[in-house]
């Protein structure tokens, strides 16, 4: 083959994409509810735990958007080349998300809560929410692509190729401990 991997070894590379391409997020949109009934008896315990309930899951998905942004600011944080040439969009990603995030804690006060997840009120709040998600699935996508590009064209790939398997390493799938992060795959034509 014309690429420098002989066919025996294209399983390997294979394996070595999937080290760099993480899983998706898994990240769900929230339900959006149609507005059949209207939720004004609160001393009914279905109806306060049905407002709770989609409080809970909404503060959830927040949270997990936050916690995956935030693991993407530091996987590309640790790479040896600059995987964005203008300016990371995790990080304009996150101050959009802060925002979000501060929007609605404004509405924690018990009263402001229930009225914001009442039935009739809660999509205003879970359509921009689900927007996030939507964002985030796009941003993913590109990033994942980002990354196969950078490790496609990163500087002396076959240099650092020839230095792995010299030191016995067949495959970035199963490489010792030190070598495991995407910091050391990004750092292998250095």
């Amino acid at each position: 083959m014309s690429s420098g991997i002989s066919a025996k070894n294209w399983h390997l590379v294979i394996r070595d994409i999937k080290l760099i391409c993480s899983a998706p997020a898994g990240l769900q949109k929230l339900e959006i509810l149609k507005k059949t009934e209207v939720e004004e008896d609160l001393s009914d315990e279905q109806v306060l735990f049905g407002i709770l309930q989609r409080r809970t899951k909404f503060k959830e998905l927040v949270e997990k958007i936050a916690q995956e942004v935030d693991r993407k600011i530091k996987e590309t944080a640790t790479c040896g080349i600059v995987l964005y040439e203008t300016g990371n969009p995790w990080i304009k990603f996150q101050k959009k998300l802060i925002g979000f995030k501060e929007a609605v804690s404004q509405s924690e006060e018990y009263e402001k809560m229930i009225a914001r997840f009442k039935r009739n009120n809660y999509n205003f709040s879970a359509n921009p929410l689900n927007n996030l998600v939507e964002e985030f699935q796009k941003l993913d996508r590109t990033h994942q692509v980002t990354k196969l590009h950078a490790y496609v064209n990163q500087w002396g790939i076959l240099k650092a190729w020839t230095n792995l398997h010299l030191q016995g390493i067949q495959s970035l799938a199963n490489p010792s401990k030190d070598k495991q992060s995407l910091e050391r795959l990004f750092h292998m034509g250095k």
